[in-house]
């Protein structure tokens, strides 16, 4: 009976180690931001910080929710450094959505 307290133990202790790894591995320690909308979205004090990356390409200050909806329906697309890239490819990455 003691040898198999012992096996589960170790075993959940393997378990909640490899946990831990597989956390620490793919844990990213920068924090994405997304604005999307009228000018109220656009915060452009978080470029402060190194550990924020900050995108704000589809702000405009006429934008209203039909034309947002708009947006991500056909996958609207704008040029972000000499490269075109997809509403639906930005919608993919951020942490925080504002």
């Amino acid at each position: 009976m003691k040898k198999i307290i012992l096996i589960l133990f170790l075993f959940f202790f393997l378990i909640c180690f490899l946990c831990y790894q597989i956390y620490n591995i793919t844990e990213r320690k920068n924090l994405y931001f997304l604005s999307i909308g009228d000018e109220i979205a656009d915060i452009n004090n978080l470029n402060q910080n190194k550990n924020y990356k900050y995108n704000n390409t589809f702000i405009n200050k006429d934008y209203r929710v039909i034309d947002l909806l708009t947006l991500i329906k056909y996958n609207q697309e704008q040029e972000i450094n000499n490269k075109i890239i997809s509403i639906h490819q930005l919608l993919k990455e951020p942490d925080i959505f504002i």
